[in-house]
């Protein structure tokens, strides 16, 4: 017998399961490479570090008091909860919509970082300057998010009754769902 055009094999269930899974375990790293490096230090002033919290902040009122780079600088202390968002998608099994957000969130951290390294550069002003462990923490956390969402793009519908051979029933004392049900 033939198999269905409409009905994916076992093979490309383990294909689709292997990208789901290659793409969420890269997405999540990412998500804590952006998490983390938002926290590390960005500059040294003096004896004390500043995060890129810290530095958003100063920048906002001293560089960019007005327009569209200040308000993108007074929304970076969001990008925590904006992580979450794909974490979420993905917990919900909405792979390609995890993959765009996880691709849109590594696009904006890599390019805050590299503008950040090549702004601050080698040098230091008044005992101000730049710490690169923030900046290239968050650039790695930014190229996996966008790594592990081209991935989860690239993961198919399941249809038929193959969804049930991918999603079995993971509530306790629930029957499994009969096949052509």
């Amino acid at each position: 017998m033939q198999p269905s055009p409409f009905r994916e094999t076992s093979d490309g269930l383990r294909r689709r399961r292997a990208r789901v899974v290659t793409g969420t375990a890269l997405a999540g790293s990412g998500v804590v490479g952006t998490v983390l490096g938002a926290f590390l230090p960005w500059v040294r002033s003096g004896s004390v570090d500043r995060n890129s919290f810290e530095l958003s902040g100063v920048a906002s009122r001293l560089l960019f008091p007005d327009g569209l780079v200040s308000w993108l600088l007074s929304v970076w202390p969001l990008i925590g909860p904006l992580c979450a968002v794909p974490v979420v998608l993905a917990l919900l099994r909405l792979w390609r919509s995890a993959g765009a957000m996880s691709v849109v969130l590594g696009a904006i951290t890599i390019a805050l970082s590299v503008t950040v390294q090549v702004m601050g550069g080698d040098r230091a002003v008044a005992g101000i300057g730049l710490v690169r462990t923030g900046p290239v923490v968050l650039a790695v956390g930014g190229l996996l998010l966008v790594l592990g969402g081209v991935v989860l793009l690239t993961v198919r519908r399941v249809t038929g009754r193959s969804r049930d051979a991918l999603d079995p029933p993971t509530i306790p004392g629930m029957p499994a769902v009969p096949p052509g049900a």
